[in-house]
């Protein structure tokens, strides 16, 4: 099975820093990384990611959840949003502050799904 390709889309430095070193842990690939909403829409259609980790609040106008919206339907990508408010919009979501377990479950749980649409 080929590396699942990951794009980061979080606006604070270091938590995009630490969620790379654990995905990059956990053997995936990461094709990028953004803080904001309208270059992450931009960059899942350049990179085409199997997944993407999403943070909600994000510099400038398009938050998070309409990044996902806008990936999920033109690309495709499985969409983990990593937040510290969920809602029901979320379909796969790790509560701030995670654990590394608990990222690998949310992260293995939509990549399982994707792969069997």
């Amino acid at each position: 099975m080929a590396t699942k390709r990951v794009l980061i889309v979080e606006d604070e430095v270091l938590l995009a820093e630490d969620i790379r070193r654990r995905v990059t842990t956990m053997g995936y690939e990461v094709v990028g990384a953004t803080h904001a909403g309208e270059e992450a829409v931009h960059l899942a259609n350049i990179l085409q990611p199997d997944l993407v980790l999403m943070d909600v609040r994000l510099s400038g106008p398009m938050d998070g959840l309409e990044a996902g919206r806008l990936i999920e339907e033109t690309v495709g990508s499985a969409v983990v949003y990593v937040t510290a408010t969920p809602t029901e919009r979320m379909r796969y979501y790790a509560p701030k502050p995670f654990t590394t377990a608990t990222l690998a479950a949310v992260i293995g749980a939509a990549v399982h799904d994707r792969i069997e649409i």
